[in-house]
């Protein structure tokens, strides 16, 4: 079995202990191959319901539609694409930084911009009400059964797609080459952002996430949706999000989409996508020894799949892609 050699990445203490904050767990515990909690994503500061107070709670329901704050690793070369990539629950931008370095790290990226939302502090229902980074209440953390935060979700939906309509107007990126993803909390938002789109868009991954409304996906989806091609990463000792709930889960998005699905537990090679079409799908992959984190052999699978779906190509190529995607939106 292959064993990762260990990236070394800061930890900190802002981040509530497992037994406040359920979705986080320590590193020992998470068993990460390699990437531990970068430096907004800890777990030893001591945080109970005591420390909330009314100011907290406020300052947690006010100003929830206001612009992400958010930072970014800029292209080293010509911007010609971009990925916007989800904290998890609790988390910040900060602590997805060190993760996406490593990944473009192994090359063919250095045209793509990366840009890390933190999500809005609010009250966490099912974390004891817990003032956090989140992206929507999660009124408990049985995922199988849980009631979503409609109103949160679909809040967070559509200010990820303002980032997205920035990077058209503003930066030129056509939305077919603009990825959405992210971890845990944060790739739920990636799937509905994915799953609702109004415009084409390059992908979404999923890493060590979860399907919101997943009984109502046809519902709910796209015209666009059907095109949409999806990485999903799973760590088969997650004890968060069971490897046989989640395998289910995204089984059934798959069907419900429309779109082939592939299961593997080996590594993504470069000719897989050789051949015409062979991006399109959902691809689930899972990793041995990994719990509810990411791993360096996660990101060098999902560096091939972003390389596969967002290659290097000219800036007078993005520019008639624009054009392209601009009237393919028209007719939705």
């Amino acid at each position: 079995m292959r064993r990762d050699k260990l990236l070394q990445l800061p930890r900190s203490q802002d981040i509530p202990p497992d037994s406040v904050y359920p979705e986080l767990m320590s590193s020992e515990t998470n068993s990460t191959q390699g990437l531990e909690p970068s430096s907004k994503h800890g777990e030893n500061q001591e945080h109970t319901e005591s420390s909330i107070v009314e100011s907290d709670v406020q300052a947690a329901t006010d100003g929830l539609s206001i612009p992400y704050e958010c930072i970014t690793l800029e292209p080293e070369e010509n911007h010609t694409a971009t990925v916007i990539w989800l904290h998890g629950l609790g988390d910040t931008s900060e602590g997805m930084l060190g993760v996406a370095k490593y990944l473009r790290e192994q090359g063919g990226l250095e045209h793509v911009k990366f840009i890390f939302p933190t999500a809005h502090r609010m009250v966490v229902t099912g974390a004891m009400q817990v003032v956090m980074n989140s992206w929507f209440d999660c009124f408990s953390f049985k995922y199988e059964t849980r009631e979503e935060d409609g109103p949160g979700l679909y809040r967070a939906v559509e200010l990820i797609n303002d980032i997205i309509s920035t990077e058209e107007h503003q930066y030129d990126i056509p939305s077919n080459r603009i990825i959405v993803g992210g971890i845990s909390q944060g790739s739920a938002v990636s799937i509905l952002t994915g799953i609702t789109t109004k415009r084409p868009l390059g992908g979404i991954f999923v890493l060590a996430g979860y399907i919101p409304f997943r009984r109502n996906t046809k519902e709910i989806k796209s015209s666009f949706a059907s095109t949409l091609p999806i990485f999903w990463g799973h760590g088969r000792i997650d004890p968060r999000l069971k490897i046989g709930f989640s395998l289910e889960t995204a089984q059934t998005l798959a069907s419900d989409l429309g779109i082939p699905f592939y299961e593997s537990v080996k590594r993504l090679k470069s000719a897989h996508f050789k051949k015409p079409g062979s991006t399109a799908g959902l691809r689930f992959i899972t990793y041995d020894d990994l719990a509810h984190w990411m791993s360096n052999t996660e990101m060098e699978d999902l560096n091939i799949w972003m390389r596969a779906l967002l290659p290097k190509i000219s800036v007078d190529q993005v520019e008639t892609d624009v054009a392209l995607t601009k009237t393919s939106c028209l007719v939705v």
